[in-house]
């Protein structure tokens, strides 16, 4: 057996975060434990939407995991991940709304629930002694939390487009189940660098669901929904300013 290390720990290894309220608070803890991992996946996919500014017009962070994906990621069948995807959405954990295209089939994006319970009397102790630990550590911690703040926002920017090229990377094979060649991975990368990042994610789940896994097929759909997008926001505008001038 090889141990784990420290520095392997805090440099390689990533974690899903699995709240206790799955286990611990009705009806949350009635659900399948299949149903609990596929809510916890989602959620931290979540947290990529977000920070690549996946968002919709209303402002909601949205994601797209499609029934194929799931099942792939838990190891069971596309029906089986199915009824997983129905459970969380009876419990109002997520809500699936497909976009309308009148031309090609395109996957649903995927709306996160919050757990719906209240913490702040169950662990209100809990916080208070926590609370004293925090600001007894404060002033020993502040140089070395304003030295490591300063390098890693000296990083953020690199990171996060290294982050999003390896994502768009695996999410692109893993549907598609072929490997992405330098030349075209380059041809990726310039994508990220001029379109939408959530349109090129549901640019690749589009071709898939449609068949294909052609990279100009990707693109001419990546040129669609940005022009699609655009309109879209043009109309947002436009509306915005027939409302200021009326409430004038």
């Amino acid at each position: 057996m090889k141990r784990i290390s420290i520095a392997q720990v805090e440099t390689s290894e990533t974690f899903y975060q699995l709240p206790k309220a799955l286990f611990e608070v009705e009806p949350y803890c009635n659900l399948s434990l299949e149903a609990k991992l596929l809510y916890t996946i989602m959620k931290d996919r979540h947290q990529l939407s977000r920070k690549n500014n996946w968002i919709d017009n209303h402002g909601f962070v949205y994601i797209i995991f499609t029934n194929r994906e799931a099942a792939k990621t838990l190891g069971c069948s596309e029906r089986k991940a199915a009824n997983i995807r129905k459970e969380l959405q009876d419990a109002e954990l997520i809500e699936v709304v497909s976009p309308k295209s009148e031309t090609i089939k395109r996957a649903s994006h995927i709306y996160i629930g919050n757990l719906n319970i209240d913490y702040t009397a169950k662990n209100s102790k809990e916080k208070e002694n926590s609370q004293k630990t925090v600001d007894n550590s404060k002033d020993n911690s502040t140089g070395i939390v304003k030295e490591v703040s300063n390098e890693k926002v000296s990083q953020t920017k690199s990171n996060d487009k290294n982050t999003s090229l390896s994502f768009v990377k695996e999410f692109y094979e893993r549907e598609n189940g072929v490997s992405l060649k330098p030349a075209q991975l380059k041809l990726v990368n310039d994508w990220l660098n001029t379109y939408d990042f959530g349109v090129i994610i549901s640019s690749i789940t589009t071709a898939a669901m449609n068949g294909t896994s052609n990279l100009k097929y990707i693109f001419k759909t990546i040129k669609t929904e940005t022009t699609e997008l655009e309109q879209k926001i043009r109309d947002l505008d436009r509306q915005s300013s027939l409302s200021s001038h009326y409430e004038v």
